[in-house]
């Protein structure tokens, strides 16, 4: 029997099953940004699905909380059947006060949505990179924020991460060291405002590398602070993160040739960065 017309019917039923799929029902290898333009079905079925969450504030309800009137979908990142959704939050539609975001876990499926815990509501959300940071699963999608906008204000670095065993987005766990203030569970801070404090500066270097074909997360912090005697007190300290789980494991680096060696990969991706200037040299690879 000759099986070719059978391989031609075959294939032909599949072209026709994936050409009536839903564009936003195709399997993506990677998490990626969709926009309204490139996939305005999905977007419209998101409007409709976060209608609660998209209402304005009822400024009797929140009161003496500021009423946010304004919200819309700021991004959407798809993998797979899940969506991370990003809304924002504005006092009115013209408002030029920043506002905040919160992100939510979207199946695109089932149409359930999941407030996602850790910085549940963050202000200048910026996006920094997909990062593939774990063996085996789809890239992080990494990003800075304010813990404020108004206020003494410190800017985080915080990743999603997706949860392979729920098919939910979360927000990635970071570990912290009670003796380092700028690690915390959400990510280390990486800029903080010291105009209304004793601190003198507070400068970061940090990135992404590879190490071992895998990829870290480095950061070294140098901060002064005013002493009591009037001399100034440095703290300066280097940190790498590894993502072998889903917590990011945290080293404190010891002065050394695997230190400068991240130190001197951190400065080629940054070589402005103040801390820069002397930069150790690169050690010869063991």
């Amino acid at each position: 029997m000759n099986d070719k017309p059978l391989a031609l019917i075959f294939r032909a039923i599949l072209l026709l099953v994936g050409a009536t799929l839903p564009a936003h029902a195709q399997l993506s290898d990677s998490p990626r940004w969709v926009s309204e333009k490139e996939n305005m079905a999905l977007w419209t079925q998101i409007r409709s699905d976060f209608h609660d969450e998209l209402q304005p504030d009822d400024p009797a309800k929140v009161a003496p909380v500021v009423a946010y009137a304004y919200k819309y979908i700021h991004r959407v990142a798809l993998y797979r059947d899940s969506a991370l959704v990003i809304v924002g939050h504005l006092e009115t539609k013209e408002s030029r006060y920043p506002g905040y975001y919160s992100a939510f876990s979207y199946d695109v499926r089932s149409h359930a949505r999941t407030p996602i815990k850790g910085p549940e509501i963050f202000s200048l959300f910026k996006f920094v990179k997909f990062a593939s940071i774990t063996a085996g699963a789809p890239g992080d999608i990494v990003f800075t924020w304010m813990t404020c906008t108004e206020c003494e204000a410190s800017q985080v670095l915080s990743a999603f991460h997706y949860n392979a065993d729920t098919g939910l987005w979360v927000s990635r766990s970071w570990e912290t060291s009670k003796d380092v203030w700028w690690t915390g569970n959400d990510g280390p801070t990486i800029w903080t405002d010291t105009a209304a404090s004793d601190v003198l500066s507070f400068d970061c270097l940090h990135g992404f590398v590879k190490s071992d074909g895998r990829e870290v997360f480095g950061i070294r912090c140098r901060e002064v602070d005013q002493a009591d005697n009037g001399k100034s007190k440095v703290t300066d300290i280097t940190l790498r993160y590894t993502f072998d789980v889903a917590v990011a494991g945290l080293q404190i680096m010891p002065v050394g040739e695997e230190r400068n060696r991240l130190l001197a990969e951190l400065c080629e991706q940054a070589p402005k960065n103040k801390l820069c200037k002397n930069k150790p040299a690169r050690p010869a690879q063991p």
